[in-house]
Order: structure tokens, then sequence, then C-alpha cells
């Protein structure tokens, strides 16, 4: 389906990422599935606006982001295999919901 979305696409941006799904490997696996079908439909250039370094190196050991860590490092290696020159946005984290607190 992402492929024929992306058919007359110069460029396709992906924000995809979720915290505490019931998959949250599959989850955060998203964009690099898309990234994948927007490579066969031809697109030149992939924005992924992932997850900073940072992030990274602070949940390594806590069991609960290990999946969704699992997922954004799968994104990100597939994303620059399909487009080396892709551009990464990596912020600490993006929240967003129905409701606002202090803690996502």
């Amino acid at each position: 389906k992402v492929a024929q979305l992306a058919a007359d696409c110069t460029a396709v941006i992906s924000c995809v990422g979720a915290i505490g799904t019931s998959n949250d490997q599959i989850v955060n696996s998203g964009t690099g599935i898309a990234a994948l079908a927007a490579k066969e439909a031809g697109v030149q250039q992939f924005v992924y606006i992932t997850v900073a370094p940072e992030v990274k190196e602070l949940a390594k050991g806590i069991d609960f982001l290990k999946s969704y860590m699992d997922g954004k490092s799968f994104s990100r290696e597939t994303v620059l295999s399909s487009f080396p020159k892709a551009t990464l946005i990596e912020p600490t984290f993006i929240y967003g919901g129905d409701e606002f607190a202090l803690n996502p």
C-alpha cells in the first residue's frame, strides 16, 4: 500500500513511533518497511524523524524500552540502506495524545 501511495512522490517523511503498544518493535519498524516501499516506488528522498542517540544510550538496560529501540534501530538501518542520503531528524522525544501530562 505504501508503494502505491508514494508512486508519484519525490520525498517521503516518516515520524512513526510509539511506546507502550502491544508490539512496540513492529510499530517502530514501520518506517523501515515504508522506506523499502518508497524506494520501490521510485521516491528520491526520505526524511526520518527518529530518536536521539542520547536516548538510545540512556535506554540501554531498560526492558520497557527494548522493543521500541529495536524497532527504531531496524528502521534507521533500513532507511539508510535504502536512502544513503536520507535526512535524519533526531529529537529526544515527541509526545502527543489527547491529554497533556508532564510525563508521557
